[in-house]
């Protein structure tokens, strides 16, 4: 089963009831997901200066990332 939410106030307290989470990987996103254990794929914002979103990704060892691109739903299995 797949669920989509733009938005959810309070989503970290969502975080425990995934399986798996696809987000952007802004640094409390990432922490948060760490912290509840929940498996991830990461979108890095494309334009985040110094490519930070790149390096919080890998700070989560359960997660996988893809970037961007012409090829992005398909790389993502969707």
């Amino acid at each position: 089963n797949l669920e989509i939410y733009p938005y959810l106030e309070g989503i970290s307290n969502y975080f425990s009831k995934f399986k798996l989470v696809i987000s952007r990987a802004g640094a409390g996103t990432v922490y948060q997901l760490i912290v509840s254990k929940t498996p991830a794929v990461f979108v890095p914002y494309p334009d985040a200066k110094f490519n930070h979103q790149e390096d919080n990704a890998r700070m989560h060892l359960a997660s996988v990332m893809v970037r961007e691109g012409e090829d992005f739903l398909e790389r993502l299995g969707l």
